[in-house]
């Protein structure tokens, strides 16, 4: 891969998984704190699945960079972290937090649609751990992030018994 085109790639995956991380870790403040339990239960499960998701772009990078995702996350300074303005900001009230997932999901949504992963040949079948459960990505060649995402999809979700 050509060197610009690397680095490009690099800083996109580093914005992509600081706003998940963050984004997972505000939302998290709500845990025991929601209006009603159902929706405390299923805003702890996103935020969970939003720092499930930062683990993996975090993995993604270090696998290209040769940093540990370690590194990545816990040895920067605070104005090293890329992420937008918009996930940093304070939990608020229930509905500005409701609201404020809703716009980074659909900035998320278009943001994918502009980003790609074309020829990543050294990505080869990896295993992923979130918490206990262990799943495997397949990216040899990913020619959108609609690919992508819909490898996050799988090897994030979790199936319900009926």
């Amino acid at each position: 891969m050509e060197a610009s085109v690397e680095l490009a790639l690099c800083r996109r995956l580093l914005m992509m998984a600081d706003d998940e991380l963050i984004l997972g870790h505000r939302n998290s403040e709500w845990a025991g704190h929601a209006p009603i339990l159902e929706e405390d239960i299923a805003f702890a499960n996103i935020a969970q699945d939003e720092m499930g998701h930062a683990a993996i772009w975090y993995r993604i990078l270090s696998d290209i960079t040769g940093d540990s995702a370690d590194k990545l996350v816990f040895f920067r300074d605070a104005t090293e972290y890329r992420n937008c303005q918009l996930v940093e900001l304070p939990k608020g009230d229930w509905a500005r937090t409701i609201v404020r997932q809703y716009l980074f999901d659909s900035f998320e949504l278009v943001r994918s649609s502009l980003f790609s992963i074309v020829n990543m040949g050294h990505w080869r079948k990896r295993p992923v751990r979130s918490g206990q459960k262990s799943c495997t990505i397949t990216a040899i060649q990913v020619t959108g992030l609609n690919d992508l995402d819909w490898a996050l999809k799988k090897a994030t979700s979790v199936r319900k018994e009926p």
